[in-house]
C-alpha cells in the first residue's frame, strides 16, 4: 500500500497542469487506489465494486460536460514532467518485491461467503451512507445544471 502512496505522490508533482483531462486521469488512478484500498480493509468486493461503478459513472457524465465546454484546450504537459513520471514509476516498480505481490494475491484468493455479505453489518451502514448521500447530492447537482430550459452547455447568443 505505500507503494501506491509513493505513486500519488510522484503523479501529483508530476501533473503540474490543470487541464481538464489530466485532472481526470488522476482521478482515475486516485478511484483505483481508493477502491484497491477499500479491499483490504473491509475484505469484500460489494463496497468497493459499487464505489467504482458510482464514481466512474459520475467521471463520466464530467468528461462530457467538460469536452463539450473545453474544445480546443491544448495539453500542457512539460517533458521535464514526463521524465520525472517515468522515473518514478520505475523506482516505485523497483522497490516491490515478489514475495509481498505472492502474499496479496494468496490473500484475495481465500475470501469466504462470510466477507461477502459483512456490509450489512452495523459498522458498515456508513458506507452505505456515504453512497445515498453521494447519489443524492449528485441528482441535486445535475438538476441544477439542467434546470436552466436550454441545458448546461453552451450559451445562445
Amino acid at each position: 500500500m505505500t507503494y501506491c502512496l509513493e505513486l500519488i505522490v510522484v503523479l501529483s508533482l508530476c501533473f503540474v497542469s490543470y487541464s481538464p483531462l489530466v485532472l481526470i486521469i488522476l482521478f482515475v488512478y486516485y478511484l483505483m487506489v481508493f477502491v484497491l484500498s477499500l479491499i483490504f480493509i473491509l475484505n469484500s468486493y460489494f463496497y468497493s465494486y459499487l464505489t467504482f461503478l458510482l464514481f466512474i459513472s459520475g467521471l463520466m457524465v464530467m468528461l462530457m460536460y467538460l469536452c463539450s465546454v473545453v474544445l480546443n484546450e491544448k495539453l500542457a504537459v512539460l517533458k521535464t514532467s514526463s521524465f520525472l513520471f517515468m522515473v518514478g514509476v520505475l523506482v516505485v516498480l523497483g522497490s516491490v518485491g515478489c514475495d509481498t505481490i505472492y502474499d496479496l494475491n494468496f490473500n484475495l484468493m481465500f475470501f469466504d461467503f462470510y466477507n461477502l455479505v459483512k456490509f450489512f453489518f452495523f459498522s458498515y451502514n456508513v458506507f452505505s451512507l456515504f453512497f445515498i448521500l453521494y447519489l443524492f447530492f449528485c441528482l441535486v447537482v445535475i438538476y441544477e445544471l439542467l434546470k436552466g430550459g436550454k441545458g448546461p452547455l453552451r450559451s445562445n447568443k
